[in-house]
């Protein structure tokens, strides 16, 4: 933000009014050129300027310090994305405590999240402080990474603010938003295993006294992966919008579409010529590909549309509401290794592989919405940061999936491709409704150096599940739960900032699992942790 300072100059002239007069005072006034005076201050939802944030609100959902948080909070800005020359999730975790974003090696599906040492991705991803489900298939944890203005990584339990969430913790991705302040940025760039890519990034004011902003950030890639025959193709756009008719009010609508266009870049290869000399003493190269190039996919289109609307009613209230649409649609198949099939130990006497064909997909759309109503007074000595909300998601999906032979006579150590892929016997069909509203209170409170945050959440969740094989639904599952949370830090003046805290979890499971095997009913993962 920018203030325009004005400066005035006054010189004082003596002027002789002939001999023997009085020195008489003659005043010229001189204006000066404005002096812009540039003043940044840091939001929450905003840009970070270096790798260091100060602020965040995913611990809160206000615009709090992160060090009067009662909970352990990291932020990866997008300066230290851009020096880390981050491409993914995965990476961007690479430096963050207690998080691993890929356990799988090469994977590249945006599986094998792990928040401290809960290896489930489960409840894990939100966008804007909104949460993307997912399916039993597919997740919306790959979502480009140029699009985000910021990861916050918060760790331990977060269903007080957040509903079903992962007691491991949650990663809210901050979209980038429009900027009063012109953006030009254009970026071509190339790397190993043929890949070509592109991206832009533009924002500014439409009309003069930017009432009217927009942004439009891009991304494109091309090429292959260290696997053979994998492709990794993408687009990414994102469109956004802000209008801000005056100091106390705006809407920002956020959209984006993301096309992929991949294989299974992970291989399930034998201990017998991967860790350990195969064949003639023969070693797999990491290249190795063990499925079909002609059977081999992973794609994803996925899309969304929402917006954020914010007014302040005077010094003490404010509102928000936020909320999203999101399509989700998946398709999968591949070839893959079950086995050497003449081992016997650790030393089979020849490389023949047994491989299985499995191909499926999922179709997701839903819609989440969450009303808050803010607070700031005063009781006394006490100052308050007074936050009430009601949220609501629903979510429909479809799983399915078939799995069929391959023909026999593949071999690790001499690979030949084209073998016949057997009739496919689909062995998961299932239909999943999934909704939950929640009612939530969160008190900050302040006194001196002391920072208390209590908070409590009633949620009621239910999940129907129709399996289109047996041509009948699934016992419906109900699940309710109440949530609490306390947190105590002191601001040390030497910059120290100790804390205890208290939190739980709520983190109901639905329907079938990827093999089509009931999970409910069953009760709800009610996790305490401090």
């Amino acid at each position: 933000m920018a203030r325009k300072r004005l400066l005035i100059a006054t010189v004082s002239l003596p002027a002789l009014l002939g001999c023997g007069h009085a020195l008489a005072q003659e005043t010229v006034t001189t204006t000066l050129d404005p002096i812009n005076v540039q003043e940044r201050v840091e939001s929450a939802f905003g840009p970070v300027k270096g790798y260091v944030a100060t602020k965040g609100s995913t611990g809160t959902k206000t615009d709090t310090p992160l060090i009067e948080t009662p909970q352990s909070i990291s932020v990866i800005t997008r300066d230290q994305m851009e020096a880390q020359a981050v491409d993914s999730l995965n990476s961007a975790l690479r430096y963050t405590p207690g998080a691993t974003g890929n356990l799988y090696g090469t994977d590249n599906r945006g599986l094998g999240l792990q928040l401290r040492g809960i290896s489930n991705a489960s409840g894990v991803f939100y966008r804007d402080g909104l949460q993307l489900k997912e399916s039993n298939f597919t997740l919306f944890t790959a979502l480009d990474s140029y699009g985000a203005e910021r990861y916050e990584v918060l760790r331990g339990p977060a269903s007080v603010l957040y509903g079903q969430a992962s007691p491991g913790g949650i990663i809210n991705y901050v979209s980038k938003r429009p900027t009063e302040e012109n953006l030009r940025e254009v970026e071509f760039g190339g790397g190993s295993f043929n890949r070509y890519e592109g991206k832009f990034d533009f924002s500014g004011a439409v009309n003069s006294d930017k009432s009217l902003l927009f942004r439009l950030t891009g991304a494109a890639h091309m090429g292959d992966t260290q696997t053979d025959f994998v492709k990794d193709d993408r687009i990414f756009i994102a469109p956004a919008i802000t209008w801000q008719p005056d100091a106390d009010t705006s809407l920002t609508i956020l959209a984006n579409y993301q096309r992929d266009r991949s294989g299974w870049a992970m291989q399930y290869l034998p201990a017998y010529g991967a860790v350990i000399p195969g064949k003639d003493g023969k070693h797999l190269p990491n290249s190795m590909f063990v499925g079909e190039p002609g059977f081999d996919s992973y794609n994803n289109d996925q899309a969304s549309i929402g917006y954020e609307f914010d007014h302040r009613f005077n010094e003490t209230w404010q509102v928000r509401q936020h909320a999203r649409y999101v399509h989700l649609t998946h398709t999968e198949e591949g070839v893959f290794g079950g086995g050497l099939t003449d081992s016997n130990g650790l030393e089979p006497s020849s490389g023949d592989y047994y491989r299985y064909a499995d191909a499926g997909g999922t179709k997701l759309s839903g819609v989440t919405i969450d009303n808050q109503a803010q607070a700031d007074f005063d009781t006394g000595p006490l100052a308050h940061t007074l936050l009430v909300g009601l949220d609501y998601k629903r979510y429909t999906y479809r799983d399915y999936a078939s799995e069929g032979t391959v023909e026999d006579g593949f071999n690790v150590f001499d690979p030949v491709y084209g073998y016949k892929i057997g009739d496919l016997t689909p062995y998961t069909d299932t239909d999943t409704t999934q909704q939950q509203v929640g009612l939530y209170a969160q008190d900050q409170i302040k006194l001196g150096n002391w920072r208390l945050t209590l908070g409590g959440r009633q949620d009621w969740s239910d999940a129907k599940v129709y399996d289109n094989l047996a041509g009948g639904y699934i016992p419906e599952q109900k699940d309710n739960a109440f949530t609490s949370r306390a947190g105590l830090v002191y601001l040390a003046d030497n910059g120290l900032a100790p804390y205890v805290s208290y939190s739980e979890s709520f983190q109901p499971v639905a329907g079938a699992d990827s093999d089509g095997i009931c999970s409910c009913p069953r009760p709800a993962d009610n996790t305490r942790s401090g």
